[in-house]
């Protein structure tokens, strides 16, 4: 019996990595691959095609230097924005409008029938299939949309584990081309060491 590994459930390979997850209640082995593949996901879902990579400190300072030329006071724009308030009173009436409000007594029945198909229309009735043979499933790694804009390498030498993360895109202008995020198991989500 082959044992199962990974988020894939697909047994190891003998001529492949695997990595191990460091936290003492998971302590599962993943493939490389599969890290990889995670990571450049995560990565190309966040930043897309064309928007450029920014570390936290860089948004910190944008959204401070912005906060500071902010005017404390509002502007004529934010002023006119406003909305005026509805004063609604229950009870009364305005220009001699009556509202009434309608009391059912007893509740409305439901119908839980299925609808007959009307004449008009035919029904027909799919094919069925014989015995089609199921094919193998197919790895959630064959769809790589990050493939040509994104490059990923574990580096497992210099303190945690980190992937390194180079932006290959050469549309994209401002932010960094190549940045550290952590490495996490596939399965507990805990950083790995």
């Amino acid at each position: 019996s082959v044992g199962i590994i990974c988020k894939c459930e697909t047994p190891a390979n003998p001529d492949k990595t695997l990595i191990g997850c460091t936290s003492s209640e998971c302590g599962q082995w993943m493939h490389h691959e599969c890290l990889t593949h995670d990571v450049l996901m995560q990565v190309y879902e966040r930043l897309g095609t064309d928007k450029p990579h920014r570390n936290e400190a860089a948004i910190l300072n944008e959204e401070k230097a912005e906060e500071a030329t902010r005017p404390l006071s509002p502007t004529d724009a934010e002023e006119k924005e406003t909305q005026p308030t509805i004063d609604v009173r229950s009870g009364e009436t305005q220009d001699n409008v009556h509202v009434k409000e309608v009391v059912r007594e007893t509740p409305l029945e439901t119908k839980t029938s299925t609808p007959r198909p009307t004449p008009s229309r035919s029904i027909t009735a799919a094919p069925a299939k014989g015995s089609a043979k199921q094919g193998r499933k197919k790895k959630t790694g064959d769809y790589k949309p990050y493939a040509g804009l994104f490059e990923a390498n574990l580096k497992m030498q210099d303190g945690p584990t980190a992937w390194e993360i180079r932006d290959l895109r050469e549309n994209v202008t401002g932010g960094e081309k190549s940045w550290k995020e952590k490495a996490c198991c596939l399965i507990c989500g805990a950083g790995i060491e």
